[in-house]
């Protein structure tokens, strides 16, 4: 036979005897046919069985035979899931298993699919079980099959997104038992179509590479068994591939992903949320959220699907940028997000706006989530590099306002803008902009204890620029400074800014003098919160400030003495070199300030 089958001659032989078989066994006495439907069956499989045995994979004529076969039992699908499906691996751990096999059984069975009604279904659910496979590669080549070829087909598209759903649904509900994947039994009903006849054959290069996982440890992984406890990363991440493959060819079923996500327990959102920090890389973010879990989250964390949602993340990056910004599902779902699905929402925009500009439509999208509903100001965040100064102004003080390390990221899209207009505002106007920031007009304080937690935030606002140094540069700094010292009024924070200029850039001390004399020609005195300020900085960066003190009237001069007395000896020797006192401003030696000189030898000159 196999000589015949390897001259083109055999199939047509192996037909002859299995038509002749199969009339018996539908015609003869009872125990005629049962002798000829089991020789039936036996030759099938002894001839299918020998043309993979002996013929290379890409051979067709074991998908023939099986196509053109007037009846295929049970037996014969169960050779078909074992070459596409079966654990594949020795006694000793090593995996056996051809690809090239895998392939040539799935093109099998696409080809019974559509060219056998009867064995539809069966055939169809082996490829299901296989596209949720805990082998990488056979599940990627079923998951290819089912998305390119299968899911195209109307007659059984519906069947196919039924069964992907109850995978995804599934994994969140952590129930899944080898009961619930598809059984490939011929106990059906016809199912009525006009077929084609041709003979197929599978693309491995045809889906994205959404189905396809990242991990190769998923190898050798068993189906998990019934009243499994937990959930794994893995095991997650293989029942929901399928999905987000078909997401692919209809970005309506995105949707779902979110609903499913959003109807998630507060212990799995807190686990959503450290898993997305993880998986974003930012530091301590996904410990802290552990460690502000109540000790019965935590004992829930390990049963509930927290690998659900690392799994969401790690398909989610390759399906949006597939399908984009442009489709209008996905807009749909931005408009309006199911209640507790931030997390996904961040990560889905973070997305958008990496790799491109994001759309006028997006923008358009985002601005009106968070005026109407999400009122969180970092769902802007991956927007604010496309954002032109004029609409990042008003919102920065709720920018600010953001934990640390989301201002950090903020700020890094503020200052690095886009291609086309350049960054929204330059270091020197985030400077000046966070000094105008206001804790009643901005409304911090409604949000946080107390005054002074608003001044906190604003602080750390300004050590986060100065800690980029590359970025807030000193002539940035003097840059920001010299316009903020012109203000009426003077920012509440500017001398605590002063005193970090000088600190961080030393070389500043000279132009930090000027800042000082413009501050006492404005009478800095009489600003109480700014006066202490500026009385810290001329005491550490003495004896540059010597000059400016000897402008002060006397009682402020006489008020600064009393207050740091280690000022008065150097002072006073300051004060008496002749080509210093010559140097003093006209209103400190003037009639009106004669006693200035008397004050002097009295205090100064002791």
């Amino acid at each position: 036979f196999l000589l015949l089958f390897v001259f083109g001659q055999g199939h047509e032989l192996v037909m002859h005897i299995l038509y002749h078989l199969h009339t018996v066994s539908a015609s003869g006495s009872i125990v005629l046919s049962k002798f000829a439907a089991n020789e039936y069956e036996n030759f099938l499989l002894t001839v299918a069985k020998s043309l993979l045995d002996a013929l290379p994979a890409s051979d067709k004529s074991f998908s023939r035979l099986l196509a053109e076969s007037p009846l295929l039992p049970d037996s014969a699908l169960k050779l078909l899931e074992d070459l596409c499906c079966s654990d594949g691996f020795d006694k000793r751990g090593n995996g056996v298993r051809d690809g090239d096999r895998v392939m040539q059984g799935l093109g099998a069975l696409w080809g019974l699919i559509v060219g056998r009604p009867v064995s539809r279904q069966s055939c169809l659910n082996i490829v299901l079980k296989c596209a949720v496979h805990s082998q990488d590669d056979i599940r990627a080549k079923a998951i290819r099959l089912v998305t390119n070829k299968l899911y195209p087909l109307g007659y059984i598209s519906q069947n196919i997104e039924e069964f992907a759903t109850s995978m995804l649904l599934s994994a969140v509900d952590q129930r899944l038992s080898d009961t619930e994947l598809p059984q490939s039994g011929l106990n059906e009903q016809r199912m009525e179509a006009e077929v084609g006849t041709h003979e197929p054959s599978i693309s491995g290069s045809q889906v994205s590479e959404t189905a396809t996982s990242e991990n190769d440890s998923m190898k050798g992984i068993q189906t998990v068994s019934q009243n499994v406890p937990m959930v794994s990363f893995l095991h997650a991440q293989r029942l929901i591939s399928l999905f987000f493959a078909l997401c692919t060819k209809k970005p309506g079923l995105l949707q779902l992903v979110f609903d499913v996500y959003g109807r998630a327990s507060k212990s799995v959102k807190q686990q959503g949320e450290v898993s997305q920090h993880m998986y974003l890389g930012i530091d301590g973010k996904g410990m802290k959220l552990l460690f502000e879990m109540t000790n019965a989250q935590i004992s829930d964390f390990y049963s509930q699907p927290f690998e659900i949602m690392q799994a969401v993340h790690r398909h989610v990056p390759v399906l949006i940028r597939a399908l984009g910004a442009s489709y209008s599902e996905l807009l749909q779902i931005i408009y309006d997000p199911p209640q507790g699905s931030e997390n996904l929402l961040m990560l889905v925009l973070q997305i958008l706006t990496t790799e491109s500009t994001p759309s006028s439509e997006l923008i358009a999208t985002v601005k009106h989530l968070y005026e109407t509903k999400l009122k969180d100001a970092a769902v802007l965040i991956p927007l604010l590099s496309s954002l032109p100064k004029a609409e990042v102004l008003p919102i920065f003080p709720r920018l600010v306002d953001l934990p640390l390390d989301k201002f950090q990221t903020a700020l890094a899209h503020i200052l690095q803008g886009s291609a086309h207009t350049g960054p929204a505002l330059t270091p020197a106007e985030v400077l000046v902009a966070i000094h105008d920031i206001s804790p009643e007009k901005d409304g911090l304080a409604l949000k946080k204890a107390c005054f002074i937690s608003c001044i906190f935030i604003i602080t750390d606002a300004c050590s986060a620029c100065f800690e980029q140094r590359t970025v807030f540069t000193q002539q940035v700094l003097a840059k920001a400074l010299n316009q903020m010292v012109d203000q009426v009024p003077l920012p509440l924070l500017f001398m605590r800014t002063v005193i970090q200029a000088i600190d961080a850039f030393p070389t500043l001390v000279d132009f930090v003098m000027e800042i000082l004399s413009k501050l006492v020609r404005k009478q800095v005195w009489t600003m109480p919160k700014l006066w202490v300020g500026f009385l810290k900085c001329v005491s550490q960066t003495q004896p540059h400030s010597f000059h400016v003190l000897l402008q002060l009237p006397p009682p402020q001069l006489e008020s600064v003495l009393n207050k740091y007395s280690n000022l008065r000896g150097p002072l006073a020797a300051f004060a008496s070199q002749l080509a210093v006192r010559n140097s003093l401003p006209g209103y400190a030696l003037s009639d009106k300030y004669n006693y200035v000189n008397a004050f002097l030898l009295s205090q100064l000159l002791v």
